[in-house]
């Protein structure tokens, strides 16, 4: 009897997988299922690994929000501003950043990054719907869009988070405006947590008055008037009642006068034609609207979005990439018209437009911006730009303030520098105008203003990569001895702070220099090759590096010089190497 009881139950349980295999088979094959592929298929492109100057210090200001319990409001990391005013609107995606470390390392940073990537493209590809763009070309835009910004979305910055915020917002306000429902109310929420994320939340804010111009142009029914009017004075007093939304206020109107902050930050100057990676995404935009202008008061949301990133990407090269995703909707409803008008031509024609956008423009991209793409993959860190050896030989030498080159500012702050860093990535947000001329600008312009810095803020190292203004400066000048020449950086100490180090016999490697100076190098060993204790010197020093960096650049490099110009000192220190 239980047997004959069991048999219905077990036949029930087949129907139920079946049915449910039927289901996901069904969900696959759907549109929404190819967007979820796609867009898990391209999260892939986003498994970069960690490298950006600026996610360190990101990911440190986790940690300390973790250790501390206190979002930071002063500047706790450097010794050249220690204590003033600090308007971190990151604090969010810093502590999301840091809890991903926290959970799963370097590789859990880098998950993170593929989840919003897969967030990021499928949101878009929603949007592409709601605007009934077939879902080919739905699957070729994302492909295009999905590499475009790339380079950009793959960094472990908050940006990338501002670009999940911005499709989720795009996605709400399509969906608003196509089915009149009350999703329109999500859009302040979303703008509450982007204010803690990245100041792209502005670009929220103008998103909602694009829907507001076409509400009154189109003459819809109050209701849609009175609810996208709720819901920009929602916005609006969200930014005046939080920290951040007065924050980023105070950046955007702040960034016209930061004119040195600009100057040495690539990514905060205008963009420039003449960057072979804005060729096809300008293309595109500008022929895209062309086309879509013909049906302007159908296209009046697409053209309003493609419009404010046409407006934001004009500003500043950071901001291409957002303009990419506002430029999205009208650039799926362009393809759409050339795919209909195709039609007449024949059938073929138009099955080909979706692979054209993907493949043929996707490789057009990478074929005039070969680093249109960062292939840096990888689950962990890549530190190989970064001074790793040299700092391990820092931390083994007495307590001091260094002064360093502000590209591994980041990286110092997250390696807990002892006694602070000399200036980093928060150029805007920590370091006012005043303090870079009164120190960045001078410790980069010459020798000696450079030993006026140091001596202002008691430095006793120098810690410089290869190539940088710093570096150059400090190789050059006999105020600094090299100690350590690493992989990519050399570790320095200031001649007035040399002797204990001397006594305590760390090798000071004073004749041990190059510079890309022809005549500073012949009158530089000219003097060291002159004396006998300049000529053991530079012996002693070759020795030292040899043993413990004997392919470091410079070491290379000041061989090469000595084996064409002095090749009996070169043959000497072949002999006496280790």
């Amino acid at each position: 009897m239980s047997e004959a009881k069991q048999q219905p139950s077990s036949a029930g349980s087949a129907d139920t997988a079946q049915s449910g295999s039927l289901s996901v088979l069904a969900l696959l094959g759907s549109p929404l299922g190819l967007i979820l592929i796609t867009s898990a298929a391209l999260s892939w492109l986003y498994a970069v690994a960690v490298w950006c100057p600026d996610s360190w210090w990101h990911l440190a200001t986790g940690r300390y929000i973790v250790e501390q319990g206190a979002i930071p409001s002063t500047d706790p990391f450097s010794y050249t501003v220690k204590g003033a005013p600090w308007r971190g609107i990151n604090w969010l995606a810093d502590l999301l950043y840091y809890g991903a470390y926290a959970a799963f390392g370097m590789a859990g940073v880098v998950l993170l990054k593929m989840v919003n990537a897969f967030a990021m493209l499928t949101l878009l590809g929603l949007t592409l719907r709601k605007w009934a763009v077939p879902r080919t070309i739905v699957v070729a835009l994302l492909v295009l869009v999905g590499v475009l910004v790339q380079p950009r979305y793959s960094m472990a910055r908050p940006q990338m988070l501002g670009g999940l915020l911005l499709a989720a917002t795009l996605y709400l306000g399509s969906r608003w405006w196509q089915d009149r429902d009350w999703t329109l109310w999500l859009i302040p929420a979303v703008t509450l947590i982007w204010l803690q994320v990245h100041g792209t939340a502005l670009v929220g804010a103008a998103a909602l008055g694009v829907l507001l111009i076409a509400t009154l142009i189109e003459r819809r029914e109050r209701r849609a008037l009175i609810q996208v009017c709720g819901a920009i004075s929602l916005v609006a007093v969200i930014f005046a009642a939080t920290a951040s939304g007065r924050d980023i206020l105070y950046h955007s109107r702040g960034l016209s006068s930061a004119s040195v902050a600009i100057q040495m930050t690539a990514e905060w100057r205008r963009p420039s034609l003449s960057n072979p990676a804005l060729i096809i995404p300008t293309v595109v935009a500008l022929l895209s609207a062309l086309v879509c202008l013909r049906r302007l008061r159908e296209n009046l949301v697409p053209l309003g979005l493609a419009a404010i990133g046409v407006i934001i990407a004009s500003r500043y090269d950071r901001y291409i990439y957002p303009a990419i995703l506002l430029c999205t909707p009208v650039m799926g409803l362009a393809v759409k018209d050339a795919r209909d008008g195709a039609a007449r031509l024949g059938a073929l024609i138009p099955r080909l437009v979706p692979w054209v956008v993907a493949v043929g423009l996707t490789a057009a991209h990478l074929q005039l911006a070969p680093r249109g793409l960062d292939t840096s993959f990888g689950f962990g860190a890549d530190e190989t730009m970064y001074p790793t050896d040299t700092y391990q030989t820092l931390k083994q030498l007495p307590r001091g303030r260094t002064l360093h080159s502000f590209g591994i500012g980041g990286w110092l702050i997250w390696q807990r520098l002892p006694g602070g860093v000399f200036a980093d990535g928060r150029n805007v947000s920590v370091y006012s105008e005043r303090h870079l001329k009164d120190f960045f600008v001078p410790a980069n312009t010459n020798a000696r203003l450079l030993e006026q810095v140091a001596e202002r803020f008691n430095v006793t190292y120098g810690l410089a990569p290869y190539g940088t203004s710093i570096a150059k400066l400090m190789m050059s000048s006999g105020r600094w001895i090299p100690l350590h020449h690493g992989r990519n950086a050399t570790l320095f100490v200031r001649g007035a702070r040399a002797r204990p180090l001397a006594e305590r016999g760390v090798p000071l490697l004073n004749e041990l220099r190059f510079v890309t100076n022809a005549y500073w190098m012949k009158r530089f060993y000219a003097a060291v090759l002159k004396s006998p204790s300049g000529r053991r010197g530079l012996l002693a020093a070759f020795r030292h590096a040899l043993t413990y960096t004997p392919k470091s650049p410079v070491v290379v490099k000041v061989y090469a010089y000595l084996h064409r110009h002095h090749p009996a000192v070169a043959r000497e220190i072949a002999r006496s190497a280790p």
